[in-house]
């Protein structure tokens, strides 16, 4: 008789479980499907607008898809979501989930309220930040960021060198004019991990597999084909 009942209660679980986590699938599914179109889009500009050297040296890459701007209470905000990857040793780590946010100023695009971002991370400080927690605000404070496209030729190298993000932003798979009201906009970034997705997918948060980089996990094809995209750009053009 009880082992009737703990089967039946193990049934009971699955089936109002399973649902719940097919749901969060399919969201990560579909979230990893538009991040690889923008990393495509991006990717198929050539060296004219994205430099070798800009992929060389990133120590971390995230996309950020359908960004959206909001009319805050007392200020302005938008918020997306996406994938980051990090160097690890020759290779680069497991994508995760991650939020961006920003608050307090109004990032004027080309007039529209939606766009997309690619951030290259370009120190190792904003690395240790992103595996302990998150990119905050005041972490950025006394960190020069640049906005693509960057250019070829000397100066595009003191700003590759200088710079700890690097943002290109995108509206309907072209490259978008950018102006701010604030010069403070930068620092009203935010990127954390997107837990409830990495939960999902890993059992594990997205900090844990950042810094720890376990090897026995199993991504989505979708994510999988995120890495590959990045790792297919490093390669030596022939």
């Amino acid at each position: 008789m009880r082992i009737t009942i703990f089967i039946l209660f193990i049934f009971f679980l699955s089936v109002n479980v399973l649902p719940q986590d097919r749901t969060k699938l399919d969201t990560a599914n579909s979230e990893a499907e538009k991040v690889n179109a923008v990393l495509k889009t991006f990717l198929s500009l050539g060296t004219d607008s994205v430099p070798f050297e800009v992929f060389k040296k990133a120590k971390g890459i995230a996309v950020f898809e359908n960004v959206s701007q909001l009319n805050l209470l007392m200020s302005k905000g938008g918020k997306g979501k996406g994938l980051v990857t990090i160097r690890n040793g020759d290779g680069w780590s497991i994508p995760t989930f991650v939020n961006f946010a920003h608050f307090g100023y109004e990032l004027k695009i080309a007039d529209k309220k939606n766009f997309d971002i690619i951030c290259f991370i370009m120190t190792q400080y904003l690395i240790e930040k992103l595996k302990t927690g998150s990119i905050k605000p005041d972490e950025l404070n006394n960190h020069k960021l640049a906005l693509g496209p960057v250019v070829k030729g000397a100066g595009a190298d003191v700003v590759i060198e200088r710079s700890s993000l690097i943002y290109y932003t995108f509206q309907y798979g072209k490259l978008s004019g950018i102006e701010f009201q604030n010069d403070g906009f930068f620092t009203g970034i935010t990127i954390t991990h997107d837990n409830k997705l990495n939960q999902a997918i890993y059992q594990k948060k997205g900090q844990t597999i950042l810094s720890q980089n376990p090897n026995n996990l199993t991504p989505l094809n979708t994510v999988n084909l995120f890495q590959q995209t990045i790792i297919d750009s490093l390669k030596p053009k022939e």
